[in-house]
């Protein structure tokens, strides 16, 4: 008799996909850990290759003790962790058990990008620099797909979930006209902010003996295209510019329209997906420790980024009050004594 919670149950083809995406992302994965990232080449120092465990070595070098145990934990230790409990995830039998740990690791797996941004903004930041440069190597092409396949791997599986029942329509009156336009104004901050962050320069060379450049996050993309780095150019792309306009729009449809289920689906599979928030804690480490290599300093872009992060923050805090006002009980008429 088939356990009726068992997900895989007449899914063997699927499962087999998945079992195939875990597989070649372990691979890349582990030769991502020795394979060099680039070579970076200065003046007076010559060609040196940088990779995974450089990076932390050189934040540890510094006394950066923190960072240096975040970037190996989720750049070098959580990926190999998530495909274990991926793995686990396609085993037949009932979800008990598995659900929680499924649910941990998909909104953790994009913070597996964190040194990918990293050597993204270092090699955007040495391009046409004649003291210090920087060339893209397999390594960084590995890690970048290992992880992706990661994440489809795990978008599969939880495509095949068992999930709740949706919520119940909404009970209560819409909200007054005073907190709905609220919502509106946040979020069309929130996307001006998001506009600024991607178009205003981020990161500014700062350094009288190189050529002074300043970079957002469109131009920082359209270096690594131009470098040849297009795994690069694409998380980029993809991670940075376009999908979180697309996460923002749904988050606006979702404000509008609490009960819209589509937008709140849309707006929370997307989330996985968006790494303005990787890149933010990847630019705060490297102006703490890859300015060592290419002085920097910020610029407007980085500022918009911070505020896009709080007010989208705000807004998601009003979107989840809303829902649960939608979804709580009518109180009860008190009667007249």
């Amino acid at each position: 008799m088939v356990d009726p919670e068992d997900v895989w149950a007449g899914r063997h083809r699927r499962r087999w996909v998945v079992r195939m995406l875990l597989t070649v992302a372990a691979a890349a994965n582990a030769a991502a850990l020795v394979v060099p990232f680039l070579d970076l080449d200065m003046v007076g120092s010559g060609s040196e290759p940088y990779g995974l465990f450089r990076t932390v070595g050189l934040l540890w070098e510094s006394g950066l003790f923190a960072l240096a145990v975040l970037v190996v934990g989720f750049s070098a230790v959580f990926p190999f962790v998530k495909l274990a409990v991926l793995w686990s995830c396609t085993r037949r039998g009932p979800a008990t058990g598995r659900t929680r740990r499924l649910a941990l690791v998909e909104s953790l797996g994009k913070w597996s990008m964190l040194d990918a941004l990293l050597v993204a903004i270092l090699l955007a930041l040495t391009k046409g620099q004649w003291l210090v440069s920087a060339e893209p190597r397999w390594g960084i092409a590995l890690f970048v797909g290992g992880i992706v396949l990661s994440m489809a791997a795990g978008a599969v599986i939880a495509a095949a979930w068992p999930h709740p029942a949706p919520p119940a329509a909404p009970v209560r009156p819409p909200p007054s006209g005073g907190s709905h336009a609220g919502r509106w104004v946040l979020a069309a901050v929130a996307g001006l902010a998001l506009l600024g962050a991607q178009v205003l320069p981020t990161l500014e060379i700062d350094s009288f003996w190189l050529r002074s450049h300043s970079y957002s996050l469109i131009d920082m993309t359209w270096a690594m295209a131009t470098q040849g780095s297009w795994s690069l150019a694409i998380l980029l792309a993809l991670g940075c510019i376009v999908l979180p306009w697309l996460r923002w729009a749904a988050l606006v449809l979702a404000l509008v329209r609490p009960g819209s289920r589509a937008a709140h689906r849309c707006f929370t599979a997307l989330g996985p997906w968006t790494l303005v928030d990787v890149f933010a804690l990847a630019l705060a480490i490297f102006l703490l420790e890859g300015s060592a290599f290419v002085p920097t300093g910020t610029g407007p872009g980085a500022a918009l980024l911070a505020t896009f992060l709080v007010l989208h923050l705000l807004a998601r805090m009003a979107l989840a009050r809303t829902v649960r006002q939608a979804k709580a009980p009518p109180e009860p008429h008190r009667r007249l004594s």
